[in-house]
């Protein structure tokens, strides 16, 4: 299983929720109703004659109405998580969760083939251990009934969609930040301690299997000094590994520079550009101190896990129906919700450098 992709299990899910949802709404025509003018569903699937239903009313005054809205909240919230995977994403392998916390043993390497002359040579697998605890991640959006009825100019659409944004980068996010942390476990303190299942940071010189840290800022030359370190990292046993880069993560603030190490023809001194086509390139926002990384993503281990123990869940509470929400407040709630978690796996996969 590698990392989320279009038929990640994380996305197939999403894809058959979005499915249902909109079975849903081709049997309520009120829930599409609310789905295409309160939350501005495009019509995505077999949504019943959508285009008719604009200038329908978008009052929630009863039981029957907040079930609709609830329907309709769903649909267009899992229609903005649909969509084209993050590329942090490919930095995890994606594991299915069963409980609140999730116990790993990896019994390191397995041995090579070598030439059988006497009895057999068996090697004896190191476990190393290491947990994942699930988190539990929410947003919230509180209207008042007042301007959902009177949204004339159509904007609360628009801002509840972006509710759909929001928990489809929630992932993504959290995986980037995960690897942030790994330098010193200072970035974001709060999603660990950095350390990796060998006691030293996820990005250390301490690993006894090489070093995968560097301390400099993006440049040609620094890039093939990163892409040896990965190259030269070794197996458990002592062999090389065979890692190899074959995609540069980097900030806003590299884009360009990275663009022209990786695209340009030739170099200033007129020599042939040997890194042109070499690497997929991937900036993400979430890198804003200079950090950059050269990792292997040819196979299936990947440097990170992803944790996926609840996909995306939505709650709609209130209107007018006589509900707590609803009576104290005049208010509709609107929530999602997800429970997962990322960590460290392999730190041999990847070379990471934080500018001192």
């Amino acid at each position: 299983m590698i990392a989320s992709t279009k038929s990640s299990p994380s996305h197939r899910h999403i894809q058959l929720q979005l499915a249902a949802s909109i079975t849903q709404l081709n049997l309520n025509p009120k829930a599409a109703a609310y789905a295409t003018n309160l939350f501005g569903f495009d019509g995505t699937g077999k949504l019943r004659n959508p285009h008719t239903l604009l200038g329908a009313p978008t009052s929630i005054s009863n039981a029957a109405e907040i079930e609709a809205a609830a329907v309709g909240f769903r649909a267009a919230l899992l229609q903005n998580v649909v969509g084209e995977p993050d590329p942090a994403m490919m930095l995890a392998t994606e594991i299915p969760s069963s409980k609140a916390i999730e116990n790993y043993k990896w019994l390191g390497d397995l041995p090579q083939m070598e030439e059988w002359k006497n009895d057999r040579i068996m090697s004896m697998l190191e476990a190393y251990g290491w947990a994942i605890e699930n988190k539990k991640w929410q947003a919230t959006v509180r209207v008042k009934n007042d301007d959902i009825a009177d949204d004339a100019l159509g904007l609360l659409p628009v801002q509840l969609a972006g509710m759909g944004d929001e928990a489809r980068l929630q992932a993504p996010q959290l995986v980037a930040r995960v690897l942030l942390n790994g330098f010193d476990g200072a970035v974001y303190p709060e999603l660990g301690d950095g350390l990796s299942f060998d006691g030293a940071f996820f990005f250390s010189a301490a690993h006894v299997t090489g070093s995968n840290l560097l301390t400099v800022a993006f440049s040609a030359t620094n890039l093939a000094t990163a892409t040896q370190l990965l190259r030269l990292q070794k197996r458990f046993d002592g062999r090389n590994l065979g890692a190899k880069g074959t995609h540069l993560f980097v900030g806003v603030e590299d884009e360009a520079l990275a663009e022209k190490v990786l695209k340009q023809e030739t170099l200033a001194s007129g020599e042939s550009n040997t890194n042109k086509g070499k690497y997929t390139l991937v900036v993400s926002p979430e890198i804003q101190l200079g950090e950059w990384f050269v990792t292997d993503l040819s196979g299936p281990v990947r440097p990170m896990l992803f944790q996926n123990r609840e996909g995306i869940v939505t709650t709609t509470v209130g209107g007018r129906s006589g509900d707590v929400v609803g009576f104290m407040y005049d208010e509709t709630w609107f929530g999602a919700q997800a429970r997962n978690n990322a960590g460290y796996f392999d730190f041999r996969r990847i070379v990471g450098s934080k500018p001192a």
